[in-house]
């Protein structure tokens, strides 16, 4: 594909001469001085997108202690400032939320597969042998014919996140994870590869509290398995993680011997590793924003050298791969017509990231409400969903996108105390102290009630200041308030599925005109 000024395309006066300062074409963002004798490739959290979309980066992303004070809770400028980016960029549309609308109007879709694809072949030719890492998540429970596309790309190895419901698919690449329960036939603990006369150990880390499938994060089992690799003549060894950047941080610091943790499942994206004891952590972002590009060099059987590259796949400058395209296009087409009816239009920006709130949830807590005629909403705090840009149409992709395949609305009747509890257990999943026992995910969005979180007080005591929206009056403990939740399909049939429940509410309120 030819080069893109981003000037005339976006067509935007002022904006347009910042991104013609940045002259980006497809040869300029592949463009690498090689390093040594391997190469890595990393993608994660793909979440089943395999066209560009629009997504924005969060704004809120709290640590463990309620603060945004260092990596990898840097947001916006705070994250350009620490990288050295400069605002109003291509790199500052990729990576931050700042004035995201307009960016994107300038610098266009991010992602998709067959751009991917691109970028990998590329780089393969290039450096023969490139190993392809995947991340794991990725892909989501209404396309899994995305395990046969990731096939086409020649993933190397991936780390098991959803993949696992997906066995079936029986992809021919092995999926990772050393902390599996023993009955798991579909995973295996690691897998080797010879690349440049030096040996390479890749071991899986599956998201560590799954129930029925992981043993918790096994560090012990992981130490294990790196000695055994180290003691088998593994030159380099990689851990190929689903279990979130807190808990890669840890086992940097706690496991001897890793060289590199490609991290995924916090759908987090650094411009460069962070090095924590030695060890080089690299984050990939998700949604097919990015690919990273790793070359290593080796000298007498350890790594001595590294040098990486957080590419970003913009959709409007990467050229798509014709056969991946066709693939897509054709797993596609029986759905087509379907996802792509327009349901309605964004009045503003709808977006999913953010530790406390996003204007998607909002939107699918008002449509529960309505529907449903309860005063209060209760909606997990997923991560995963594309954005629309304000007047945008959207459509039913864009729906099922936030809202998965399987989702119900239920209404049931909760009593102050469960609510508080509701609450206090989900801030205690996101804030816990011990990155071993957080859970990666954004607090679950309450609509109806007002309240304060303090993230450093103890469990239990972390909800503050609890009140229905409407009238400021606190919650009572035993009295019984109507609540509409998102609910699995396993949890409860009876309720509508939530993509009509939101589509309904999309052409009575927000008209596509």
């Amino acid at each position: 594909m030819g080069a893109v000024t981003l000037s005339a395309v976006a067509g935007l006066g002022p904006l347009g001469r910042l991104a013609a300062q940045d002259r980006y074409d497809q040869e300029a963002l592949l463009q690498f001085y090689p390093l040594g004798q391997i190469t890595l490739m990393h993608l994660s959290d793909l979440h089943g997108h395999l066209l560009p979309l629009y997504h924005r980066e969060p704004e809120v992303h709290l640590g463990p202690d309620g603060q945004q004070r260092a990596v990898p809770h840097l947001t916006g400028e705070a994250l350009r400032v620490a990288y050295g980016i400069g605002g109003r960029g291509p790199m500052d549309y990729a990576l931050t939320h700042e004035d995201f609308a307009a960016l994107a109007r300038a610098y266009g879709k991010m992602g998709g597969l067959a751009r991917i694809a691109t970028v990998v072949q590329a780089i393969r030719a290039a450096r023969p042998g490139a190993l392809l890492l995947s991340g794991g998540n990725m892909w989501s429970e209404e396309a899994r014919e995305t395990a046969q596309l990731l096939e086409a790309l020649r993933v190397d190895a991936a780390a098991c996140g959803n993949e696992l419901d997906a066995a079936a698919s029986a992809p021919n690449f092995p999926l990772l994870a050393q902390n599996a329960t023993e009955d798991r036939d579909a995973l295996t603990p690691d897998a080797r590869f010879e690349r440049g006369g030096t040996q390479i150990a890749v071991i899986g880390q599956a998201f560590a509290r799954v129930p029925g499938w992981t043993k918790g994060v096994a560090a012990a089992r992981l130490q294990e398995r790196v000695d055994k690799a180290r003691a088998e003549g593994a030159g380099v060894v990689v851990l190929l993680s689903q279990a979130g950047f807190g808990a890669d941080m840890k086992l940097a610091q706690t496991i001897s011997g890793l060289d590199i943790i490609l991290s995924g499942h916090d759908q987090i994206a650094l411009p460069e590793p962070l090095i924590v004891e030695g060890t080089h952590l690299v984050a990939s972002g998700s949604h097919g924003k990015f690919l990273s590009r790793l070359d290593l060099e080796v000298t007498e059987g350890r790594l001595t050298g590294l040098r990486h590259r957080l590419i970003p796949i913009f959709a409007q400058i990467i050229g798509p791969d014709a056969q991946l395209a066709r693939r897509i296009a054709a797993v596609r087409a029986p759905f087509a017509a379907e996802l792509d009816a327009i349901v309605g239009r964004a009045e503003g920006l709808l977006f999913r990231r953010g530790t406390y709130a996003a204007t998607w949830d909002t939107l699918i807590g008002t449509a529960l409400a309505r529907q449903m005629d309860a005063e209060i909403v209760l909606t997990p705090g997923t991560r995963w969903g594309r954005s629309v840009l304000p007047g945008d149409p959207i459509t039913r992709a864009d729906i099922r996108s936030v809202t998965g395949a399987r989702s119900r609305g239920a209404r049931k009747e909760m009593t102050g105390a469960a609510l508080k509890d509701r609450l206090e257990q989900a801030a205690d999943e996101l804030f816990r102290p011990d990155p071993f026992e957080r859970i990666p995910r954004d607090m679950v969005r309450a609509q109806g009630l007002r309240f304060r979180v303090d993230a450093a007080a103890p469990l239990g005591q972390r909800i503050k200041d609890l009140t229905l929206a409407r009238t400021g009056v606190p919650l009572e403990p035993g009295k019984g308030y109507a609540v509409a939740t998102q609910d699995s399909a396993s949890a409860d049939e009876s309720g509508a599925p939530l993509t009509e429940t939101v589509e309904r509410h999309m052409t009575r309120f927000y008209p596509a005109r």
